[in-house]
């Protein structure tokens, strides 16, 4: 495995280099944002499939700064979510309730303008052309984000495919690379983790009555 440092200056490199990726994927993630806003409730299998693209992305772009880990783990997580959601009941997407639309909102924002590794002093940068798409972390907050704002897509298999990885990658921005921003992750990541349990006594109970 690649040394801190070298992993640090990699994710560095690929976060100014491929800015214009960025914007484009803080693109495709306001127009899913304001169409679920105007009330779009996507069914499942859809829902779950457009948190794919922006997965493949980054672990195309993994590639690119020789972290073949990264390359290899994104894409797959992306084919498992798909093989996963494919199996499920296609109905819509619910919004969560409000208790946990307000942190899920936090970590949308959070990661939206993810400020780590950005070498300019414009924060209008931030806000369009932080790393999402383009590095893990980032990356999978606005997924576990958009998972939360949809209740974990009403499923406990995909809230925990996706929340399982996120957790990996936020304690080992913190604990290892030391990028202390990522316990962010790390809280997004615990929240989608509760929900899936949630989500496992919800059917339990009915199936009780």
């Amino acid at each position: 495995m690649p040394t801190p440092d070298r992993i640090l200056d990699g994710l560095e490199a690929l976060t100014n280099e491929w800015r214009p990726i960025a914007a484009w994927w803080h693109a495709y993630f306001a127009a899913f944002a304001v169409a679920c806003a105007l009330g779009w409730r996507p069914r499942r299998r859809l829902a779950a499939a457009l948190l794919v693209p922006p997965l493949l992305s980054a672990g195309a772009l993994a590639w690119w700064a020789a972290n073949p880990f990264t390359g290899v783990f994104l894409p797959t997580l992306g084919a498992a979510v798909v093989a996963l959601a494919w199996r499920l009941p296609n109905r819509p997407v619910r919004t969560a309730p409000v208790v946990i639309l307000i942190p899920a909102f936090g970590l949308l924002v959070y990661a939206w303008v993810y400020p780590s590794f950005i070498v300019t002093p414009s924060i209008v940068t931030w806000l369009v052309a932080a790393p999402v798409g383009v590095i893990p972390c980032p990356t999978l907050a606005m997924g576990v984000a958009f998972a939360l704002l949809l209740d974990g897509l009403d499923s406990r298999s995909l809230s925990v495919l996706l929340g399982i990885p996120a957790l990996f990658y936020g304690l080992f921005g913190t604990l290892r690379l030391g990028v202390v921003l990522d316990w962010g992750l790390v809280t997004g990541a615990l929240l989608l983790l509760l929900i899936a349990a949630l989500l496992a006594r919800r059917r339990a109970a009915a199936r009780l009555t």
